[in-house]
């Protein structure tokens, strides 16, 4: 993979520069470019400056990154991410009568789409990195679609739920990207996001050695109520907009439970439906 050239950014939310720079990391390595800015308009917090396009789409292709994340990231938690998925497909079966179409962006190796197909699901899913693919189909036989979710050419209304888990803070655009999804649902389909809470308290305890400050991965960096409205003026109507805790592998102790309803759990879980006069 070429050298990686950094570049200044706007904010993808509300385009405006970044203001002051919030937090510095404890970098790995130099591949991190380390620096995280918060929008001078709005509020988010971003990667400033950040890799440019041409080197991220670069290493979604990279076989290396993608064998460590299977070896390391993948396989040793597959049977608790199996469980957090079933888990996710529940609450999402709460708010819709029947099985329909399911898109799951950022698919990864497909997991949640071959376990959407076991529940009568109509499933699919779109993933960039051609390693994830090829193993996805070799260990669950689900056949993902290449590309990025916002660059493809989407036929309105072509499905009834779009998933997008721990993806929104690796995409350069995120505001295309849910845009893109609103427009991909059929009236009344869903949309259910994860995503790292940075108003988390173990953020705010922790500080750039925060496990998501990953900045040469996670370009994005939300907060509960940002979300919340921008989802709104898309065209959402909000199910569910709560804190979860670790969103990772394990159970949800009673201890955490209080933070969660406070807003400073670990991750951002939103629920929301198409409303009819979405385009």
């Amino acid at each position: 993979m070429s050298s990686p050239a950094l570049v200044d950014v706007d904010c993808a939310v509300c385009g405006q520069g970044p203001g002051v720079t919030a937090l510095l990391k404890a970098v790995r390595g130099p591949e991190e470019p380390g620096r995280i800015a918060r929008c001078g308009g709005c509020g988010h917090m971003f990667v400033s400056p950040r890799h440019d396009d041409v080197w991220i789409a670069q290493s979604y292709a990279d076989s290396g990154l993608a064998a460590e994340y299977l070896v390391r990231l993948y396989l040793p938690h597959e049977v608790g991410r199996r469980r957090v998925m079933e888990g996710f497909l529940d609450e999402i079966e709460r708010h819709t009568p029947g099985r329909g179409r399911l898109l799951d962006v950022g698919a990864a190796t497909g997991l949640l789409a071959s376990l959407a197909t076991d529940r009568g699901w109509q499933a699919t899913g779109v993933e960039p990195s051609e390693p994830a693919r090829r193993f996805g189909f070799e260990r669950y036989g689900v056949r993902l679609l290449p590309g990025f979710f916002e660059q493809l050419p989407w036929t309105p209304g072509a499905y009834d739920c779009v998933t997008m888990l721990d993806v929104l803070e690796h995409v350069v655009r995120p505001v295309e990207c849910l845009r893109a999804a609103v427009e991909s649902l059929a009236p009344g389909g869903l949309v259910a996001i994860l995503t790292p809470n940075w108003d988390s308290l173990s953020r705010r305890l922790l500080g750039g050695r925060w496990d998501a400050v990953v900045p040469s991965g996670h370009l994005h960096y939300f907060r509960p109520c940002l979300l919340a409205r921008l989802l709104e003026t898309l065209g959402l109507e909000l199910l569910e907009a709560t804190t979860r805790g670790l969103p990772g592998l394990g159970g949800r102790p009673r201890w955490r439970r209080p933070l969660e309803r406070l807003g400073l759990g670990e991750a951002i879980w939103v629920l929301g439906r198409k409303m009819a006069r979405a385009s």
